[in-house]
């Protein structure tokens, strides 16, 4: 289970992402060939760790899989993830704390990040997890069609407003009736 929440960890990307391609290419998995490969079964610690490493970088791969989807949806979880990011930085600066890499939103601009997540993080991983299921190579594809848009992507007004501290009116439209009834009913009993 640890494996699982800290294969999530962006800091253990490269390592991870590294390891598994040096997997495959001694396997020599490509394209979706030998991919029977990939679970060592020579013994039942090899066969644990080969299958926890698989699932890890799938989970990974599907933590940062929104940008493999429509523009129109990579770019609502795109700002809801950078609302969180934000707010993490605005707490490390109200306890004098280093403020995390693209948390502070008086110096981040979202649409200009996105291209190099794309780059960097989202299509080598992607582009791996495509050897040993090539009928993913659709997800690539918009992954690159999204880092481009991005590029000239102009942000409006009320997409802007996730730079500020103060929440737009419809900061919480994603959650559901119930979420918000429950919300406003805790604020009324700190009151």
């Amino acid at each position: 289970m640890v494996g699982m929440i800290l294969a999530t960890d962006m800091a253990r990307h490269a390592t991870d992402l590294g390891s598994f391609k040096t997997l495959l290419e001694q396997k020599k998995i490509k394209n979706g060939e030998n991919v029977e490969l990939i679970v060592d079964h020579s013994s039942s610690a090899k066969e644990f760790d080969s299958k926890q490493q698989l699932i890890e970088i799938c989970l990974h791969a599907a933590d940062v899989s929104s940008q493999c989807r429509p523009f129109e949806v990579a770019k609502e979880w795109s700002y809801l993830l950078f609302e969180e990011f934000f707010w993490q930085g605005d707490l490390e600066k109200e306890q004098n704390l280093p403020v995390s890499f693209l948390c502070d939103r008086t110096n981040t601009n979202i649409a200009k990040s996105q291209p190099g997540f794309v780059d960097f993080i989202v299509l080598p991983l992607f582009n791996t997890i495509c050897e040993i299921l090539p009928e993913n190579k659709p997800l690539v594809k918009q992954a690159r069609e999204n880092a481009e848009r991005w590029k000239t992507y102009e942000e409006s007004d009320t997409e802007k407003l996730v730079y500020t501290k103060t929440k737009p009116a419809d900061a919480f439209k994603h959650l559901s009736k119930v979420e918000l009834e429950d919300s406003e009913e805790r604020e009324e009993h700190k009151e």
